[in-house]
């Protein structure tokens, strides 16, 4: 009896597993092909984004929420003139955070990229599996293209949606009114 394959571990475990089950399916080399050079990579890149915004954001809140709830409890046990500079320091700092944190949209950028990966894994997996649309079909050969379609509509929708909510929010942040010139939302 043979043992399963190990499982990959670390930040591109999903990602890693993906592209191991891309020479299963049955694909010839455009399939194989579509799936790491747009699909793989477009995951990647997902990820990153959301790993990175993560970090971002709880290293900008956390020390945020801390400080605010340390700066009421100097001030109550008013500790001579030193912890009142301290203090002040302190409540600098809570405000620098959270405006920062609030001007990058860390926590925003996060959820957004966060989404769109689990989105786009899903939909991998309802591929891999036959699920739901693909289940008419008896090839990923075949399923292919309605993959493709899926992915492509998933990949528009999460460059507008990053367009409308997060550069929008950041322009009117900025003294911008919000709008993007030019852009239109598909027709």
């Amino acid at each position: 009896m043979t043992e399963p394959s190990k499982l990959p571990e670390g930040a591109y475990a999903d990602e890693e597993w993906l592209d191991r089950q891309v020479d299963l399916l049955g694909l010839d080399d455009h399939g194989r092909e579509y799936l790491r050079g747009r699909c793989i990579a477009y995951l990647r890149f997902l990820e990153k984004e959301a790993r990175m915004n993560l970090r971002r954001y709880y290293g900008l809140r956390i020390p945020a929420i801390v400080l605010a709830a340390v700066v009421p409890a100097l001030v109550a046990a008013n500790l001579g003139p030193g912890w009142r500079v301290v203090t002040v320091i302190f409540g600098i700092t809570v405000a620098a955070a959270t405006a920062v944190e609030h001007f990058v949209s860390a926590g925003e950028k996060w959820r957004h990229y966060r989404q769109a990966a689990e989105m786009m894994k899903s939909e991998a997996w309802l591929f891999i599996e036959f699920g739901d649309r693909y289940a008419l079909f008896k090839t990923h050969q075949e399923a292919l293209p309605t993959f493709a379609s899926a992915i492509e509509t998933m990949v528009r929708g999460d460059v507008r949606d990053y367009v409308t909510r997060i550069v929008a929010a950041e322009n009117r942040d900025e003294g911008g009114t919000g709008e993007q010139p030019n852009a239109k939302a598909p027709g």
